[in-house]
């Protein structure tokens, strides 16, 4: 039994079983496919034929699918440790402050919103409504967005060829996109 790890990563992707006819350097009793990747094992040599690894290619798919769900986010919030955490806790303070009937600015529940109208230079009432107004823009998009990663995430999961994982995984973001 041998471990194929990609060096890049130091993660173990495959085990290979048996190495009878093979050599791990690609060449072996069968000829191996175009886009064979012996150290990521794209292909298995099973029986002295090299097969798809259909396996990792729906990891790795889900995976690129998942990333470009990010980088799609990313162009309309700030992803860095703790933001969702802070636009939330922003979020509700803003509509609780613009809500009530008359807010003390002193209040502790407006904290975050007290905090950066004075470190903004504006009334805490501009903060709440900027705040609001963000979270009501960045709702829908977030909406399609997690809908269509999961479509396609649930296509490629279903999808039994190596052609067809991989249509699956080409996802036209700009079109959910305002």
């Amino acid at each position: 039994m041998i471990g194929i790890y990609d060096l890049a990563t130091g993660v173990l992707e495959c085990v290979v079983t048996s190495t009878d006819g093979y050599d791990l350097t690609g060449k072996g009793t069968a000829e191996a496919p175009e886009d064979y990747d012996g150290a990521a094992c794209n292909y298995l040599f099973e029986g002295g034929a090299f097969i798809p690894n259909l396996s990792l290619l729906t990891q790795r798919l889900l995976a690129k699918i998942d990333q470009e769900a990010g980088a799609v986010r990313e162009r309309f919030i700030t992803v860095i440790p703790g933001q969702e955490t802070t636009y939330k806790e922003k979020e509700g303070q803003a509509r609780a402050w613009l809500t009530a009937a008359d807010p003390d600015p002193e209040d502790p529940a407006y904290g975050m919103l007290a905090r950066e109208a004075e470190e903004c230079g504006i009334s805490i009432s501009e903060v709440a409504a900027s705040s609001v107004a963000m979270a009501d823009y960045w709702r829908p998009i977030n909406e399609r967005i997690e809908a269509r990663r999961r479509g396609r995430k649930e296509a490629v999961k279903a999808a039994t060829t190596v052609a067809a994982k991989e249509a699956a995984a080409i996802v036209d973001w700009e079109s959910i996109l305002p």
